[in-house]
């Protein structure tokens, strides 16, 4: 930490007693370890976090990632991506093991291959939707979860269970008396086994009537939209956190030396018409920098206020310190002050090269009632495909209007 004298504000510069001047990217360095604990993170070793499989139907199928012709990315209908959100990014996904139309009876049939040669630390469960709507005997679907979850048990991991959610279609007393009595089982089984973890999402998504889906969490009555989604993330991270204790750390850069950060600056130093020195910025608005301290943790942040909706974005290029086969992951915390109109928030990474034009990874959020006003928001992982020559990082908010503050752009790479 450098010896600090005194501050002036004339200048806007902080002098040591020999009157010389600190460093703005030194300073902040020390900040930041003294309150951390060390410097750069390296290269992040996930196996320390929580690793999870999750196993379903289509409702699970819907957090992705989907993979098209240059795009690989999360969407906002997928439960866990709010999840993920919440914790910080705090959890592994081996496996998205959702098919959409599966019944318990399929989904056992493919458990081995699926869930268990992943030997997680934690599989979530939620199936039995499908059953209900195929008018299949709650009996049925209670053994096969019983089995399910038993093999999953016995395989090591632990559990994290689901209740069936609310459906339109489940429209005859019949399917109402099934679901019930299967979510009743879910729930006493949790019950009677103190290191399995409940969430029940039927509680969390059902209407007055105690049969249908709260309305506007739904565009068919059975799979959640993103307003659904965003639910029904919130109420598994707060069963998830209330056994797990999530830490605060994070993988976002906390050094300006952070030789595992693919990006220049990513503690966005230095000030160049009011953004980050190494940035480029597209799409107007109004730029400044702030440091943000609440005693605990401090960093940079890039502000970009925007008075009249526009699309605007931050990004940077990199050209050296990667190879082909190195895993990544691109990374921003992300607050929004004010904010009136948003059709998404996006953080990106492209990588360019001669065999493949461009391969994104996207996270997208539908905005602004669903937007979490602060939130590190990352990409899936992605290994770098041969030929690749630059990495393009990208934020990009799109039709804003309202403040939008960024810290710690990262690319991370990962193990």
């Amino acid at each position: 930490m450098p010896d600090i004298r005194h501050y002036s504000p004339r200048s806007g510069r902080i002098i040591k007693e020999d009157g010389s001047v600190v460093n703005e990217a030194t300073l902040l360095e020390g900040i930041l370890t003294a309150l951390t604990g060390g410097g750069g993170m390296g290269a992040i070793n996930r196996n320390d976090w929580p690793s999870f499989v999750l196993f379903g139907d289509s409702i699970t199928n819907q957090n992705g990632p989907f993979s098209g012709t240059v795009n690989y990315y999360w969407q906002p209908a997928g439960f866990f991506y709010w999840t993920q959100l919440l914790t910080g990014g705090h959890i592994k996904i081996l496996k998205q093991a959702g098919i959409g139309g599966n019944t318990t009876t399929q989904m056992l049939a493919r458990i081995d291959s699926d869930v268990l040669q992943y030997k997680s630390d934690y599989v979530h469960v939620l199936g039995g939707t499908n059953d209900v709507l195929t008018d299949t005997a709650s009996a049925t679907t209670v053994a096969n979860l019983t089995t399910i979850y038993k093999k999953i048990r016995d395989n090591g991991s632990k559990l994290v269970i689901a209740t069936v959610p609310p459906s339109t279609q489940c429209n005859t007393d019949q399917r109402v008396a099934n679901l019930n009595a299967i979510n009743k089982f879910i729930r006493d089984y949790a019950y009677a086994n103190k290191d399995v973890i409940l969430c029940d999402m039927f509680s969390a998504l059902v209407d007055s009537s105690g049969r249908l889906i709260l309305a506007g969490l739904s565009d068919d009555g059975t799979h959640p939209n993103a307003a659904g989604a965003a639910r029904m993330g919130r109420k598994l991270y707060e069963d998830l956190n209330a056994a797990l204790r999530f830490s605060k750390e994070n993988m976002l850069s906390k050094s300006y030396n952070d030789s595992n950060n693919l990006l220049t600056n990513g503690i966005l130093t230095g000030d160049s018409s009011g953004g980050a020195t190494s940035w480029s910025f597209a799409g107007g608005g109004t730029r400044s920098k702030n440091f943000y301290d609440d005693g605990t943790i401090a960093y940079n942040e890039q502000v970009i206020d925007v008075a009249t909706k526009a699309t605007v974005s931050m990004y940077q290029s990199v050209t050296t310190g990667f190879a082909a086969g190195m895993k990544i992951e691109g990374l921003a915390r992300i607050k929004f002050e004010d904010m009136t109109t948003l059709d998404s928030i996006a953080v990106k990474v492209n990588c360019v090269g001669s065999t493949q034009n461009t391969y994104s990874l996207t996270g997208n959020f539908d905005g602004p009632t669903l937007m979490l006003p602060e939130a590190i928001h990352s990409t899936p992982q992605l290994v770098i495909p041969d030929g690749t020559t630059k990495i393009d990082f990208y934020v990009v908010a799109t039709n804003l209007t309202g403040k939008m503050k960024i810290s710690n752009p990262t690319i991370r790479i990962v193990i």
